[in-house]
C-alpha cells in the first residue's frame, strides 16, 4: 500500500473530516496510478484516511475512509452502495416518489459517484479518476 504523507500543519480539515486533500498539503512524491487507493498519514505518521489518488487533480485525494481498519475492496463499496440505497428505500415504499438523488458522492463516503432514481430507472455518473476505478464494482 501506498503512503501518502501530509505536510505539517496541514491535517486540520481532514481531522475535521472534511473528504478532499489538496495537492498542496501532500509532503512526498507519490508515485500511485491514478484513482489507486491510497494511505494517508500526518506528518507524524499517524493514519488519517484510506483515498483515491488524483495526480492531475488540484484534489489530490478524494476520502474513502477514515477508519484505519476498513480494506477498500468489492465488499466495502457493495456495503456503501446499500447503505445509501437504504437510507433511500422509504422513497419508494407509497409509489408516489418518481425521482429521487440515490448516491449523494461523498454524502453517501463515494466521492465522484452520484446516482439518480427516475421511475424505474437509475442513471450513474463517475466522475473521478477514484471511482472510475472501481466503475464495475459500483
Amino acid at each position: 500500500m501506498i503512503t501518502v504523507t501530509l505536510k505539517p500543519k496541514r491535517d486540520y480539515s481532514i481531522r475535521q473530516r472534511h473528504p478532499w486533500i489538496f495537492s498542496g498539503a501532500v509532503q512526498n512524491t507519490v508515485a500511485a496510478d491514478p484513482g489507486e487507493t491510497v494511505r494517508v498519514v500526518s506528518d507524524t505518521g499517524e493514519f488519517l484516511a484510506w483515498g483515491a489518488w488524483s495526480p492531475e487533480s488540484q484534489i489530490r485525494i478524494r476520502v474513502w475512509s477514515f477508519r484505519e481498519q476498513d480494506v477498500i475492496d468489492e465488499a466495502w463499496f457493495a456495503s456503501r452502495v446499500k447503505a445509501a440505497v437504504g437510507m433511500r428505500a422509504s422513497f419508494l415504499a407509497d409509489g408516489t416518489c418518481t425521482a429521487f438523488r440515490l448516491i449523494c458522492s461523498e454524502s453517501d463516503g463515494l466521492p465522484g459517484v452520484t446516482a439518480d432514481y427516475y421511475n424505474g430507472f437509475i442513471v450513474c455518473q463517475i466522475s473521478t479518476v477514484g471511482a472510475e476505478k472501481w466503475k464495475s464494482v459500483i
